[in-house]
């Protein structure tokens, strides 16, 4: 993948992906799937083109998970639908949690505001499935474990499932 093509789907919205394999980084894009040589995100990050999201892992500057132009957080947040335009400004909804019995004192912080889904596939998703997920918003902002939180996850997951399920008349 050129440079000129990884700018453009950073300007599109995209956002640059880095894991750590075997002690060395790898790029890539989601949805679809591409992968970035590590070259030319190194030009980008050198240039200033890219800059991280804050999702570190162990908060070590330059290896956030996530990467954008500009960093921080996006203006807009678009719908979790394929082929959705629907945005939504970006509010950030930011949970700290213990991370329990690994370390005392560590902890993990997540947006669960970094995805949305619009009024319109909200409401393909069945009233039981959006009352949990309530329920585990809550429980998450409440008790702030660890366990909570992947709960919230996995429940907001299934709602996203049902969300495109729907859209796509599944």
């Amino acid at each position: 993948m050129k440079l000129e093509a990884v700018l453009s789907r950073l300007r599109a919205g995209d956002k640059l992906h880095m894991q750590l394999v075997d002690g060395a980084r790898v790029w890539w894009f989601e949805g679809p799937w591409e992968t970035v040589p590590s070259s030319v995100a190194d030009r980008l990050k050198a240039a200033g083109d890219i800059a991280e999201l804050g999702d570190s892992l162990f908060g070590i500057t330059g290896n956030s998970q996530s990467w954008a132009i500009g960093g921080g957080v996006a203006d807009r947040v678009a719908c979790s639908v394929p082929h959705c335009r629907r945005t939504r400004r970006a509010l950030p909804d930011l949970i700290t949690v213990e991370r329990g019995d690994y370390a005392d004192g560590d902890t993990v912080t997540t947006d669960i505001a970094e995805e949305w889904i619009c009024a319109d596939h909200w409401r393909a998703i069945p009233p039981a499935t959006r009352q949990l997920h309530a329920a585990a918003k809550r429980k998450a902002k409440r008790v702030k474990t660890l366990m909570a939180l992947l709960v919230f996850l996995r429940v907001w997951n299934r709602a996203k499932r049902q969300a495109i399920e729907g859209a796509a008349g599944i």
